[in-house]
């Protein structure tokens, strides 16, 4: 991936040369963060493409599609409520950094505040502040800046609490010093730089609403740090759950458009044979009432599947399946995979040594040695089940692994004489390596899709959506629109 070293800010070199501090760094035996006043660096919590902080640090929410890292602000407005001068502070973020103060006082009385009060502003308050926090995609009006302000329980709700208590020792909520930001900053962390690639799928963050991912250096921000304050200065986090449900709608219409253009194809062909051998396969495949069904006329199978409903998830459901796919399949004739092969894995020859022929046996132990491979291949496909009860329930596996289903053979093979099974009207080895190869395609498209899909879910029931989007004023007909577009953004399927 090309790296260009010029940033919104300038050149790196010159970026590293300003965040370096004048004094070294251990003179007058100096500790960080003791001074009474600290600089914030705001950045925001966002969907990240392979870095989760949520291993080592706390985390506002977790996220199945992808981690819930830290990402550069968006584009919009920073709000902070200063608890020491009862002021608001509004800032205007762009290209990841705070550009402008256009206001800070105790009461807003204009909707829009143009005027520029200070460019390149330093985030600095009392470390015996309380702070709330909140960011914003349009500007505040005065009725909805007098909400927060007036009414202690709507900040506490609607705005993050931030306070300095403990930062020393690293326990700040919601803060984080540059070491921290350095590793999980996914604009500054060197995760994807050795990963090149033209295609869509090796190229970072395509999934974003808007291309927003660059790559950076953590200098960017701290060359932002005031001289007096190089050893006193954290990362604000800042909660920005629009732009993630944003991502969230964007990245499923990107999965869906890869399903679409599977599914069309080779004019279509690729998804009708794939339905059909689908259906094909699901005619010979035991379900979970067929399981039941036989577990009421065979009390061995019965024991089996009591004892797995008593495994824990998700071994008892992976188990479940394997053993249906393992009762679906005529496994008879199964060539074993080390039967000709010297260099068979340990514990596997252990067995093969103590297998013994049958003493009426004239095939010289052939027959034993097959049997001994096929049930070492056997246990080997349930992968996840405890050894203990592949133990327990080693015969009645064995069994079911030897035995066909009756419908299932009659299905696969005729169930009267002279009369033609599945197998035989069909190329059966070349649809089962069909539905193999697209199956390699579709599982870990229909998979992500699913954990979008809940993500979407999660965010909605816990009203995260809704509670982001408070600030939108519905006297102001712009900001009614904007925020029908912004719902919409958030909510389509």
């Amino acid at each position: 991936m090309t790296q260009s070293f010029m940033t919104p800010r300038g050149h790196m070199a010159n970026l590293v040369a300003k965040a370096q501090s004048a004094d070294p760094l251990d003179a007058e035996g100096m500790c960080p963060l003791m001074m009474q006043t600290l600089q914030l660096l705001p950045v925001r919590y966002g969907r990240v493409e392979d870095l989760d902080p949520s291993r080592e640090l706390p985390m506002p929410y977790k996220l199945q599609s992808r981690p819930l890292g830290f990402r550069l602000i968006r584009n919009g407005f920073l709000y902070i409520i200063d608890s020491s001068t009862s002021s608001l502070h509004e800032y205007q973020t762009q290209d990841g950094s705070v550009v402008a103060l256009l206001f800070k006082g105790s009461e807003v009385v204009a909707n829009r505040r143009t005027a520029v009060i200070e460019t390149d502003p330093a985030l600095v308050f009392s470390r015996s502040a309380t702070l709330h926090v909140a960011f914003s995609e349009v500007q505040w009006t005065a009725f909805k800046c007098a909400q927060v302000m007036k009414v202690a329980a709507e900040r506490e709700y609607f705005m993050q609490h931030v306070s300095f208590e403990n930062v020393q020792y690293g326990k700040g909520v919601h803060l984080f010093d540059d070491r921290c930001m350095a590793v999980w900053l996914a604009e500054c962390s060197a995760s994807w730089a050795d990963k090149p690639g033209e295609t869509s799928t090796e190229i970072p963050y395509t999934w974003e609403h808007a291309p927003l991912y660059r790559q950076t250096i953590l200098e960017e921000f701290t060359s932002q740090v005031t001289a007096e304050h190089k050893r006193d200065f954290l990362f604000l986090a800042v909660r920005d759950d629009v732009g993630v449900m944003r991502d969230l709608a964007s990245h499923q219409d990107q999965v869906v458009e890869q399903i679409d253009r599977w599914a069309q194809s080779q004019n279509g062909e690729v998804e009708r044979d794939y339905l059909l051998g689908c259906y094909i396969e699901s005619i010979t495949q035991i379900n979970d009432a067929d399981l039941s069904a036989r577990g009421k006329k065979d009390r061995t199978l019965k024991a089996l599947l009591d004892d797995l409903d008593t495994l824990p998830e998700p071994e008892s459901s992976q188990t479940r399946k394997t053993l249906r796919e393992v009762m679906s399949q005529d496994n008879r004739q199964e060539a074993g995979l080390y039967f000709n092969d010297p260099n068979v894995p340990a514990d596997l020859q252990e067995r093969l040594d103590h297998a013994k022929p049958d003493r009426l046996s004239m095939d010289d132990g052939i027959e034993a040695r097959a049997s001994t491979i096929q049930q070492y291949q056997l246990e080997q496909r349930f992968v996840g089940t405890s050894a203990k009860f592949i133990a327990r329930h080693r015969q009645t596996l064995w069994k079911l692994y030897r035995q066909m289903d009756k419908p299932t053979k009659d299905a696969l093979y005729g169930a009267k004489f002279g009369q033609r099974g599945i197998n035989e009207l069909i190329d059966r080895p070349r649809m089962d390596a069909f539905l193999k190869q697209q199956r390699a395609v579709l599982q870990p498209l229909n998979e992500l899709l699913e954990k979008i899909t809940q993500d979407r879910i999660d965010l909605l029931i816990k009203n995260r959506l809704h509670r982001a989007i408070w600030y939108y004023d519905i006297e102001d007909s712009e900001q009614v629109d904007h925020a029908l577009l912004t719902e919409y953004a958030c909510l389509k399927d």
